[in-house]
C-alpha cells in the first residue's frame, strides 16, 4: 500500500477498481450475449430455409407420385381386361407377356408406394394405416401372385399355420412387406434355390419368415439393410437393383402395426431369413 495514501483512499480506489472490473465483465458479456443472439438469430434462418426445403421437397414427392401412380393404373387394368380374355383369346406366349408387364407394373406402383411412405417418414409424419381384420396367410398368398420367379424356377415352400388368428392390419400395406421379403428372396438367391415362408401363432400374435438359402449376410450387415437407402455393397446387390428402401419401409410399416422385424443370417452364402411378429390389435 502506497503510504501516501490514506485508508479512505484505498477503500475508494478498491470501489473504483471494482467498478472497473464489473464494467469490464458486463461489457464482455454483453458481447457475449449478442454473439449467441446472432448465432441463434443464423440458426433460426438457416431452420426456416431448411423447413422450407423440407415442405418443398414432400410437396414435390407427392406430386411426383401422383403423376407417377396415374397413368400407371389404368396401364394394370387393361392388362387385367387383356388377361382375362376381354379382347379375345390370347396365345400362351402373349399371356407370358402380359404377366411380365403386370408384374413390372405392380413393382413400379410399390416403389412409388416406397418413395410416398419415405417422404413422409422423413417429414415427421407417421403412415397412414387403415386397419381391418385380416388372416396372414391370405396376405402370404396374395403376395406369391407377384413374385418374378419364373426364370429363376425357384422352389417355394409355404409352411401356413392352420389355426392363425386374426389380427387387425392394413391389408394394401402388410401385403407390400410380404412383397418386398419374398421379392428380396428372389433376387438373392440363385438359380434352383429354395425359399421357404413359414406362419405361426406367436406371443398371443402372429409371426411370419421368409428364409432363402442365397446369398446371405454379414455379421455387420444385419442391422444395416434396414437403413434408408442402404445396400450391401456387392456386385451382387448392384445387379439386383432397388432403391434401397423395402426394407426400411417394411419396418416403419411394421413398428407402426405395433410390431418388429429383424433378419438372421449365419454368415455370407449362407442364406438369410427375415421375420417380424405382429400383435392381434
Amino acid at each position: 500500500m502506497d503510504p501516501k495514501l490514506t485508508e479512505q483512499d484505498f477503500y475508494v480506489q478498491s470501489l473504483e477498481h471494482r467498478a472497473a472490473t464489473e464494467r469490464r465483465l458486463t461489457a464482455e458479456t454483453i458481447l457475449q450475449l449478442r454473439r449467441v443472439q446472432k448465432q441463434v438469430e443464423e440458426k433460426g434462418r438457416e431452420l426456416a430455409r431448411v423447413e422450407g426445403r423440407e415442405q418443398l421437397k414432400t410437396e414435390f414427392i407427392s406430386m411426383i407420385s401422383h403423376e407417377l401412380r396415374t397413368p400407371i393404373t389404368p396401364i394394370m387394368g387393361y392388362l387385367s381386361f387383356f388377361l382375362s380374355g376381354g379382347l379375345g383369346e390370347i396365345s400362351p406366349k402373349q399371356r407370358e407377356a402380359l404377366l411380365i408387364m403386370r408384374r413390372q407394373s405392380g413393382h413400379l406402383l410399390t416403389l412409388i408406394d416406397s418413395i410416398t411412405d419415405a417422404g413422409r417418414t422423413e417429414a415427421g409424419k407417421p403412415l397412414e394405416i387403415k386397419k381391418e381384420p385380416l388372416l396372414m396367410n391370405e396376405i402370404v398368398k396374395q403376395a406369391l401372385v407377384g413374385a418374378e420367379n419364373q426364370e429363376k424356377k425357384l422352389g417355394i415352400e409355404l409352411d401356413l399355420a392352420d389355426d392363425l388368428p386374426t389380427v387387425m392390419g392394413d391389408k394394401a400395406k402388410l401385403t407390400r412387406v410380404m412383397a418386398n421379403l419374398l421379392g428380396n428372396a428372389v433376387k438373392f438367391t440363385p438359380a434352383g434355390g429354395k425359399i421357404v415362408i413359414k406362419t405361426v401363432p406367436r406371443d398371443g400374435g402372429v409371426q411370419v419368415s421368409v428364409a432363402d438359402n442365397g446369398l446371405g449376410l454379414a455379421r455387420e450387415n444385419l442391422e444395416r439393410v434396414f437403413e434408408k437407402f442402404y445396400q450391401v455393397d456387392s456386385s451382387s446387390t448392384r445387379a439386383a437393383g432397388g432403391l434401397g428402401l423395402g426394407l426400411t419401409i417394411a419396418r416403419e410399416i411394421i413398428a407402426a402395426h405395433g410390431g418388429r422385424i429383424w433378419v438372421e443370417s449365419a454368415g455370407l452364402g449362407r442364406g438369410a431369413k427375415f421375420v417380424f411378429n405382429l400383435p392381434l390389435i
